[in-house]
């Protein structure tokens, strides 16, 4: 359906019963405006209470006979003289000396350098041949090993002989104890290793699967006592024939 109507449609507003103050003429007749008398503050303003100046400043001088001027004596104006000690007579006002003891007593270096003063020795090298005659040949005669053949050296005999004999079977350790014998082993025929034999005949054909559970098309559907219950449905059951 359209809508005929151009204008705009005016919105629903609630309807309240706030009032402002000011607005309503019964707006003066209130509990505080009828409790308490209207005052002008500006007109009324009470006097601000300020503290009394109770410190007067002296006008007159200082008093000059204080504590401090009375118990001291006071400083005098002349200025005491330094102290300075006596002359000794090491003090000269006229110029200093030329010659010095440094300049007296050393000789200043030259500017070329001198060639350095060393030392004579008093060792000499030889030039000849060294003295054969030395104290060691002279003190010890000469060994001549052809003559005197070298010492053989002094060996400590033997004194421990081994046996060349078995050693003796009767000790006293096989005399006090009594052999250990070995038991036999004991036959292990679980602990035998034995290969895998792969059976030759066929496989028994009745087992315990086979003679439990009938191979699929072994059972048929008849019209023996299963199904004909009257709570067993429209749906006949299987059975054994």
């Amino acid at each position: 359906m359209p809508n005929c109507n151009e204008a705009r449609t005016a919105p629903v507003t609630p309807l309240t019963t706030l009032r402002f103050c000011g607005n309503d003429p019964g707006s003066g007749s209130t509990v505080y405006k009828l409790s308490f008398l209207p005052v002008d503050a500006s007109r009324t303003k009470p006097a601000p209470v300020l503290p009394r100046d109770t410190f007067c400043r002296p006008s007159g001088p200082l008093e000059r006979c204080t504590i401090q001027k009375l118990s001291y004596q006071p400083n005098c104006t002349e200025r005491t003289p330094p102290i300075r000690p006596m002359e000794n007579g090491l003090r000269f006002d006229g110029p200093m000396y030329a010659m010095t003891t440094q300049k007296h007593d050393f000789v200043a270096k030259p500017h070329v350098r001198r060639a350095p003063i060393m030392p004579r020795t008093a060792f000499c090298r030889p030039t000849g041949a060294m003295e054969r005659c030395t104290v060691n040949k002279l003190s010890y005669m000469p060994v001549d090993v052809t003559c005197f053949p070298r010492a053989e050296s002094v060996r400590p005999r033997q004194g421990f002989c081994r046996n060349e004999g078995p050693m003796e079977k009767c000790t006293t350790y096989k005399l006090s104890y009594l052999p250990n014998c070995v038991p036999p082993k004991e036959p292990l025929p679980w602990a035998r290793y034995t290969s895998y034999c792969r059976p030759t005949g066929p496989i028994e054909k009745c087992t315990i699967q086979k003679l439990s559970y009938g191979p699929p098309g072994a059972f048929q559907r008849c019209g023996g006592p299963c199904g004909t219950g009257a709570s067993d449905g429209p749906f006949p059951k299987a059975g054994i024939c």
